[in-house]
């Protein structure tokens, strides 16, 4: 075939009502520079492609494409008012942007709030979120004093100086457990509350221990005593997590936080302990049950069983069962 030559391609170019750019022509399969019919874009296409294929602006087909597909202005004007809101955007900026998820401008005819969202979304029937939310009464939220007074109710010390929503984490005292944190929609709906409390005063590892070691003992069980120490009046009783009286066996779990120095501290009912006592409180602990009852308590740290729980138990049912000697040496009481 006949190598063309560069003004029969010009004028093929320019008969398409495009401009050619470039200033030489190598051939059918190398790129040339084109105006498009427009005039607002310059593409590189080859002229076998422009010739026999259509090839054209490939930004202008997207405008075209873009233009088939798009809602009419007259209809989104139409869908924004049955949806309760007025359409902001003007004609002119909608129909010059051809944007496939274009934004658009409106505005609440109730609570003339602005919005912006797409017309796809509009199509969908969403209207304004506020106005939304009003109806289905999620702004129908309780005061922090509504909220203080319920939390009351279920017997714990409202601790959180803010609130948000029912979502919301909130910090509370329980009497007898201490600071623990909860969703005011799982206390006021579910009726859940302090998690020991609710576990029978049981953390859940606490629990988990105590289910495995009933099926090997069944005379186990949760104990509690009352204590009158003459030089410690302000402790007024003790208990045992797991306690066997046939051998006179006791096991404590330790949690890191349950137990901490800074958590005990905090709790109402350890007030008047001196911060020594409470230094010191589980060797006190331990050397009452020594000397009144000849008890000997076996403690399970939260690490040690998060770490082995196999060897914990293992420990803990030799502990109970009499095996003593795989017990490390306890230490040397206090005098009481």
């Amino acid at each position: 075939m006949k190598k063309l030559t560069y003004q029969e391609v010009k004028n093929f170019v320019e008969s398409k009502h495009c401009e050619l750019m470039s200033t030489e022509y190598l051939g059918a399969y190398v790129k040339i520079d084109v105006l498009c019919e427009f005039k607002k874009h310059i593409f590189s296409v080859t002229f076998n492609n422009f010739k026999h294929r259509n090839s054209r602006c490939p930004e202008c087909e997207k405008d075209r494409i873009s233009l088939r597909c798009k809602t009419p202005y007259d209809k989104v004007v139409e869908q924004a008012t049955s949806n309760g809101l007025k359409l902001l955007t003007s004609r002119e900026e909608y129909e010059k942007n051809h944007k496939k998820k274009l934004k658009i401008s409106l505005e609440c005819l109730v609570c003339k709030r602005p919005n912006i969202t797409t017309v796809g979304m509009l199509n969908t029937g969403r209207g304004c979120k506020r106005c939304k939310d009003k109806i289905s009464g999620k702004e129908k939220r309780k005061n922090y004093c509504e909220i203080e007074k319920e939390i009351k109710d279920r017997g714990y010390t409202l601790l959180t100086k803010e609130y948000t929503g029912n979502k919301q984490q909130i910090k509370m005292m329980c009497d007898r457990h201490g600071i623990f944190q909860a969703r005011l929609n799982d206390i006021l709906t579910n009726k859940s509350g302090c998690p020991r409390c609710s576990m029978g005063g049981m953390s859940k590892a606490e629990a988990e221990i105590f289910d495995i070691l009933k099926a090997i003992f069944l005379e186990i069980k949760k104990a509690r005593f009352k204590v009158n120490i003459p030089s410690k009046p302000f402790i007024k009783g003790f208990e045992l997590d797991i306690l066997n009286k046939e051998n006179s066996k006791a096991i404590e779990y330790d949690g890191s936080y349950y137990h901490s120095y800074k958590h005990m501290r905090n709790q109402p009912k350890r007030d008047s302990w001196p911060d020594e006592d409470l230094m010191n409180y589980h060797l006190i602990k331990d050397s009452f049950f020594q000397k009144y009852y000849g008890i000997e308590v076996l403690h399970i740290k939260e690490t040690d069983w998060n770490r082995d729980k196999d060897y914990s138990v293992k420990l803990a049912t030799a502990w109970l069962g009499g095996e003593c000697s795989i017990y490390p040496k306890s230490p040397k009481a206090l005098d009481i």
